[in-house]
């Protein structure tokens, strides 16, 4: 929300996760059509680890980034990493949450998510086995988000079998008390699915119950079996 009332629309961007390229971000009015942040190429926010999968939340007044490093040393377990600033422009490291028992691999792909109750999650897709997690804050004050010990352990999203669930980009939302996911499953040993289609699943209550996966009825253009770096 811009300061005068109107909606604004804010994408965060990396372009590989390396410290000199950092995190970028483009605003939109309409949600269609983007522009740079800021009038040069320069990233906004650049720490040490790089940024992978940047998400971004507007929060009790100020943004809230999560992110991930890129693939980190095969004894170092996968954290996720946020940030908050006033403006997108200025950046202060907030705190590392350790996402996964797993170590030597990145969580992609995180997604912040508020649900009916005010409780603040973040899911995301832990890179070694694209198993997928969700963590949430323990309080819905976000002064109390600084430290690693007010967010939950972690726990895996389940189908409606107790299975947890393994596949690729997955994306959430909530409608009419409905969470909603749409992801493509990653690979063609999955389940038997379409590596490169895109599919539907839904759940009544985020972690756990979600149904089987049901193809979406999608342009050719889309469910073209091409799921990442494809012209």
């Amino acid at each position: 929300m811009t300061k005068t009332g109107e909606p604004l629309f804010v994408a965060t961007l990396y372009r590989e996760y390396l410290p000199q390229h950092g995190m970028y971000a483009a605003v939109s009015p309409d949600g269609i059509h983007f522009t740079n942040f800021v009038g040069h190429s320069s990233p906004l926010y650049a720490p040490e680890s790089g940024v992978r999968d940047p998400a971004i939340l507007f929060y009790e007044g100020q943004f809230w980034l999560a992110y991930s490093s890129g693939w980190p040393p095969e004894d170092l377990a996968a954290y996720l990493y946020l940030a908050t600033s006033p403006d997108l422009v200025t950046w202060t490291f907030r705190v590392a949450i350790r996402a996964s028992e797993d170590t030597g691999a990145s969580v992609d792909v995180p997604q912040w998510l508020i649900d009916s109750s005010g409780t603040v999650h973040l899911i995301g897709c832990i890179g070694a086995t694209h198993h997928w997690v969700e963590i949430h804050a323990k309080s819905p004050d976000s002064s109390t988000w600084n430290a690693a010990s007010n967010w939950s352990e972690k726990r895996d999203l389940l189908d409606h079998r107790g299975t947890s669930l393994i596949q690729g980009n997955s994306f959430v939302t909530r409608s009419a008390g409905t969470w909603y996911m749409i992801f493509d499953p990653f690979a063609e040993m999955t389940m038997g699915l379409i590596d490169g289609r895109y599919y539907l699943r839904t759940s009544p209550d985020l972690v756990a119950n979600w149904s089987d996966a049901r193809l979406l009825d999608l342009d050719s253009n889309i469910n073209n079996r091409c799921r990442e770096g494809c012209r």
